[in-house]
């Protein structure tokens, strides 16, 4: 199961074979896969979270099958043209749904307007269950009657009883800063009462500071609450060559900063504590399947927080990972032995983001830093490297060289082809197209060579 915050109260929530798309109000969100039934729930009928538009960008993915799950209190009337032909189930509170790919749907009444969700599916033989709050929140305002926050206080938790004790996978639950001090009452209450894997604020009206400020009063939650405008995807599993799990974790910036084809710093932030928790949360994926994972981030492992550091050392340690990959600038050359020394319980590959042997090439075009020549001393306290081709100037006998001694210095090497971004270095068409016809042929099966065409082949990133 993936869960991708769109905005607002609104999410996708992918399975092995459906999506479930919550609170749609406005912002794109990645249904890739034109044969997967779509069911698209809404919980009440205010704009931020109907918007009934989101048939028609199902239109544009080509989606074949889609069914809305819409709440009573939009009336067909109130329905749109770019629901014709949609499959319609008007939820009505306190009822049980069954939809088509066998998914139960569960509905409760909201203290608001409509009603929240209890979703249980299939995933790949997996049982899972979200709830998706809606509206029902214990609404106390101050300077409303006392005797009417009472009453919002009593219904709230009495409409959360056929919950109670239930345990989720997530919960996507509103944290609204307009109510003051009184902004947690709900998403207390509902920790207190289920259990949850991971949680979701939503419905914080563009300021996601309230987030950090309910992971630092209630730390007993800081586990487990997701911050929800990460919108990267952090976790994925390498099946073929060098099998291994890798994680995409956020740090602090790269401090070179200099590469002149490189955007990838602004995948950072200054927030050690927002770091920490995305990162946290990109951790408590990891299973330790191969004993063998990968962790990165947009710079170098020595950017990472202390608290990121010791987390890593548990979570490897807990899921009997034996290696580690880190990857670091060459600026860094001098503390990679102290990081072994750290890290003295595992196996630790040191990974060098190279780009090429060819000096004037790396340093005058791509500005990475690295004033040494000889491929022994660039090599000495490094395990593999990264090069990158695809760019004017490069030739086809330059990137075999390239690739002959990397292999012969490294233990293994990792060809990244250039794709666009926001720098001035653009990808040239034939380059790449001499590498793919000519080059890639040869080493695509080599067990030593990975090989990434597109930036996020490994599965993560953006």
């Amino acid at each position: 199961m993936k869960i991708t915050y769109i905005y607002h109260s609104g999410f996708l929530v992918e399975s092995a074979d459906a999506y479930y798309i919550f609170d749609y109000y406005r912002a794109d969100f990645p249904v890739t896969d034109a044969d997967k039934p779509v069911y698209v729930f809404v919980s009440h009928r205010h704009p931020d979270h109907y918007n009934p538009y989101v048939f028609e960008i199902l239109r544009e993915k080509k989606v074949r099958r889609m069914t809305g799950i819409i709440s009573y209190d939009i009336k067909p009337r109130n329905y749109t043209s770019h629901m014709e032909g949609v499959e319609i189930i008007a939820a009505e509170p306190d009822k049980e749904y069954t939809l088509d790919n066998g998914a139960l749907v569960r509905t409760l009444r909201s203290t608001d307007k409509g009603v929240a969700y209890v979703v249980t599916f299939d995933d790949g033989g997996v049982p899972r269950s979200v709830y998706h709050a809606g509206d029902l929140n214990d609404w106390v305002w101050e300077g409303e009657d006392e005797r009417v926050n009472k009453w919002m206080t009593g219904s709230y938790r009495k409409y959360l009883t056929p919950v109670e004790g239930m345990h989720f996978d997530a919960v996507m639950v509103p944290v609204d800063s307009r109510q003051g001090d009184d902004m947690f009452r709900g998403i207390e209450y509902l920790l207190e009462k289920v259990k949850a894997d991971a949680v979701y604020p939503m419905h914080y009206w563009d300021k996601p500071e309230v987030i950090m400020q309910f992971a630092g009063k209630y730390p007993q939650y800081a586990d487990i609450i997701r911050y929800t405008e990460d919108r990267m995807d952090r976790y994925s599993v390498i099946e073929d060559k060098n099998p291994r799990e890798i994680v995409l974790l956020r740090g602090s910036g790269c401090v070179y900063k200099k590469c002149t084809f490189c955007d990838y710093y602004s995948d950072s932030g200054k927030d050690e504590d927002v770091n920490y928790m995305i990162n946290r949360a990109a951790l408590s994926q990891v299973t330790g399947k191969y004993g063998n994972i990968e962790i990165i981030n947009s710079g170098s492992v020595f950017e990472l927080d202390k608290r990121t550091i010791e987390l890593i050392k548990k979570r490897c340690a807990e899921c009997m990972i034996h290696t580690i990959h880190f990857e670091a600038h060459y600026l860094y050359n001098n503390r990679i032995e102290d990081l072994r020394r750290e890290f003295a319980d595992f196996e630790l590959k040191m990974k060098l983001g190279l780009e090429s042997f060819d000096y004037d090439f790396r340093e005058k075009i791509l500005h990475k830093g690295i004033p040494e020549k000889d491929p022994e001393v660039i090599s000495r306290n490094f395990d593999e490297a990264n090069f990158l081709f695809g760019i004017r100037g490069q030739t086809e006998d330059g990137m075999r060289k390239d690739i002959e001694l990397g292999l012969a210095n490294f233990e293994r090497i990792c060809i990244n082809i250039m794709c666009a971004n926001s720098t001035g270095i653009k990808p040239c068409k034939r380059v790449i197209k001499k590498f793919v016809r000519n080059i890639y042929p040869e080493y695509k099966d080599n067990e030593r060579v990975d090989i990434l065409i597109n930036n996020t082949d490994f599965g993560v990133g953006d």
